[in-house]
Formats: C-alpha cells, sequence, structure tokens
C-alpha cells in the first residue's frame, strides 16, 4: 500500500508505503538492500532533480520502526532545508537506534500488551 502525507511547516510530500513490495515496484533500485530491514527512509531524484522522500514500514503496525524511520526523515528534510542537522550530529542511525530503544522502553514500562 502507498500514500501520500505532507510534512508541515516545509510543505514536504513523503511517500509511504506499508511492505517491501509496493516499495520495491516504486523505487526497484533497492530490492538488494530490504531483504533484512523491517523499515527504510530515503531520498530519492526525480526525473527533473527535485528531491523525493519515501519511507516503507511493516505491514504490521510497530511503533519503534515507525519512530526510527521519523528520525531519519526529520535529519534528512533539516539538512535539506539547509539546518544542517548532518554537519552537527554525525551518527543518525545511532540516534535512530537509541529512540527506538527508548519507545520500547517506555512501551514496555506503561503500555504492556500493545
Amino acid at each position: 500500500m502507498r500514500k501520500m502525507i505532507r510534512i508541515e511547516p516545509f510543505d514536504a510530500p513523503i511517500h509511504v508505503f506499508k511492505g517491501h513490495k509496493s516499495f520495491i515496484k516504486s523505487f526497484p533500485e533497492v530490492a538488494d538492500s530490504l531483504e533484512a530491514t523491517n523499515g527504510m527512509c530515503a531520498e530519492f531524484k526525480t526525473e527533473s532533480g527535485a528531491p523525493c522522500f519515501a519511507m516503507m514500514f511493516p505491514e504490521e503496525y510497530n511503533s519503534e520502526v515507525i519512530n526510527h524511520e521519523a528520525l531519519h526523515l526529520v535529519h534528512m528534510l533539516l539538512d535539506y532545508h539547509g539546518c544542517g542537522v548532518n554537519e552537527t550530529i554525525p551518527n543518525s542511525e545511532l540516534q535512530c537506534y537509541l529512540q527506538s530503544h527508548i519507545v520500547r522502553e517506555i512501551k514496555k514500562a506503561l503500555f504492556k500488551g500493545h
């Protein structure tokens, strides 16, 4: 399944996908890198050279994956709009995993069974 969301204040269109198949159909160049992943956030270029942001999530709801990929998107959008996130934060992957861990621990402590 593929949907479009818009992120303010940037008015950024983001393609969001549920499941690997629909994502690969739209972006076949990443097929090999999706085999061992639960999610992905990536920036592609359109034929005109404009940026295209896309996110892929598992078929089943997983708040950790959503939070992890959302933080990647935050970094990409801020960097694209000149906020220099990647210059001051050298390892966004580590931040994303740390955020996922925090979400998991809060969920475990406060929302058992969800």
